[in-house]
């Protein structure tokens, strides 16, 4: 379907669904303007409290794990609009990627995968996937130079091979970890954003 490009000056940020509702939603705005100025930087959003909200109309409702994780890419979408809106950034296909390699000056976007990028990344279609695996994948896919996943909490652990299992990323997060090349950094306070 697509060729993508390595990018070794660019950075897969997963901005967590929390951070959205979080008392420090505009700090780590700010933060993450401020330490993007000379980067070329891709944010994957979280879906955060309306991903939450899916899960319980599935349960209510009763409907395919398909048709809730669409469901669920569509509310990353959402937030990703209102991520866009904040930082003045663009939403960019997986297609358009392929540019910031090239670019003459830093760039910014925001990154949901389609259903079409989604079903060409191989993720199985559930619950098992959440914007974590999602951001890793663009990560591993694109052979970016770093990956940073903003939370509001940190992992009990350094070691990211086991953070699924204390539920701080997605049950798929470390199939794809055995691929990632680049440094990964989990931060949960957006001072530590240097």
């Amino acid at each position: 379907m697509y060729l993508l490009m390595p990018k070794p000056n660019i950075y897969v940020v997963k901005f967590g669904g929390s951070l959205f509702r979080g008392p420090n939603y505009h700090s780590w705005l700010e933060r993450l303007a401020s330490w993007s100025q000379n980067k070329s930087i891709i944010v994957v959003p979280g879906g955060g409290k309306l991903v939450d909200d899916i899960r319980q109309l599935q349960q209510a409702i009763g409907c395919s794990d398909k048709t809730a994780h669409e469901l669920a890419l569509d509310a990353m979408r959402r937030q990703g609009q209102q991520l866009a809106s904040a930082l003045r950034l663009k939403i960019s296909s997986v297609v358009s990627l392929t540019s910031h390699s090239n670019a003459q000056s830093p760039e910014h976007s925001i990154w949901v995968p389609s259903s079409q990028e989604f079903h060409y990344s191989g993720m199985p279609q559930n619950w098992s996937v959440s914007s974590d695996s999602i951001a890793l994948w663009l990560a591993t896919e694109i052979q970016c130079s770093a990956m940073l996943l903003l939370k509001s909490r940190a992992p009990a652990g350094s070691d990211p091979s086991m953070w699924a299992g204390e539920g701080y990323v997605d049950e798929y997060f470390p199939t794809l970890l055995k691929n990632l090349t680049c440094p990964l950094t989990a931060l949960c306070d957006h001072n530590e954003l240097r």
